[in-house]
């Protein structure tokens, strides 16, 4: 009786499957723990195994980014994205890092590739507007903020930008509004608080200015 005859074509793939799980789960494993280099050493294993594998290049950069590797970290999202130009988290990664590499317009147009596959995301829109503060574009800024606040309007955290944005504006009473409304939401808002005393110096009633 003759053995068993070769296996299926698929199956030669199988011990290299394990291997990468295995090493995506190590790589995750390591970095709860805080060991930063091990975690990058397992998700380049696994990239050796799945070069383009989308989820292990985003890893890899989140490990870079905490490494304070920035330009390994961004060019990890870029890979991402070359795989999957459609990921969510790559998109929102790769701002991250632009906003830490301090290239506010690019973080914006990041963010509009978010909210071009999703323009419901409360974490892009959000950032989004605070990328246009600090390019005093504020009515646009202001813009995001409205858009968060028509889905959720209880978002403490979209009102006090918005406030700070109208306040740059110059509309402080309509600033104090929004600054009000946080601070009721979310009453241990401290810098809501803070931004609303400010707004009352600003209208030059000090007795209110009290946190």
């Amino acid at each position: 009786m003759s053995g068993p005859g070769p296996a299926p074509e698929g199956d030669r793939f199988l011990p290299s499957v394990v291997t990468l799980e295995a090493s995506m789960r190590a790589g995750k494993q390591s970095l709860v723990d805080g060991r930063l280099g091990d975690a990058l050493g397992h998700f380049n294993a696994a990239l050796k195994l799945k070069p383009r594998y989308d989820v292990a290049w985003i890893a890899r950069g989140q490990v870079l980014k905490l490494q304070g590797d920035l330009d390994e970290a961004l060019r990890s999202f870029a890979e991402a994205l070359v795989l999957k130009p459609e990921n969510e988290e790559a998109w929102i990664a790769l701002a991250g890092v632009l906003h830490r590499m301090k290239r506010a317009k690019e973080e914006v147009e990041a963010f509009d590739q978010v909210l071009r596959l999703n323009p419901r995301n409360v974490e892009a829109l959000i950032n989004k507007g605070a990328a246009l503060h600090g390019l005093r574009r504020y009515s646009e800024a202001e813009a995001c903020y409205d858009s968060v606040l028509a889905a959720r309007p209880e978002y403490a955290p979209a009102w006090n930008n918005k406030g700070a944005t109208l306040l740059r504006r110059g509309k402080v009473d309509d600033a104090l509004d929004a600054f009000e409304r946080a601070t009721r939401l979310d009453p241990d808002f401290f810098d809501a608080h803070v931004n609303r005393a400010f707004a009352w110096q600003r209208k030059g009633k000090h007795g209110h200015a009290v946190i």
